[in-house]
């Protein structure tokens, strides 16, 4: 994600860098412009996304893998030898994303609707590449 300036709506936005299609280019003279000073930019970005209720969700994931989902955690116990249990706050559909990137290293326990959601992307993942 990058926060930037919307030419085109005259406001601040959050743009999702893997949404920007063609080719890009620079405008402008190198330097031209420098950020203004004390600008967060985890606080603008949670001030313009859009608001989901939160889940308390339990994530196996393998030893050593998905520091993401680790830095997130709430909690980090370990499972057995080879997992971690995970306790993560999030949005539902920002967590499915973020399960699915780790592939077979992470893995729903609960709550149901999120383990239902990560299995049913999966599925649609199978099915168009069969």
């Amino acid at each position: 994600y990058v926060v930037g300036h919307d030419t085109d709506r005259g406001q601040e936005r959050v743009f999702r860098l893997s949404r920007i299609i063609g080719s890009v280019r620079a405008k402008g003279r190198q330097g031209a412009y420098e950020v203004p000073a004390g600008v967060d930019v985890r606080e603008v970005a949670a001030r313009l996304a859009p608001t989901s209720p939160l889940i308390s969700a339990e994530v196996l994931v393998r030893k050593g893998t998905a520091l993401d989902l680790r830095r997130r955690a709430e909690s980090i116990v370990g499972h057995d030898e080879v997992w971690d249990l995970l306790v993560i706050d999030a949005a539902e559909q920002a967590l499915v994303a973020e399960v699915l990137a780790h592939g077979e290293d992470a893995v729903v326990l609960s709550p149901s609707s999120l383990r239902a959601a990560v299995i049913a992307a999966l599925t649609q993942v199978a099915e168009a590449t069969s």
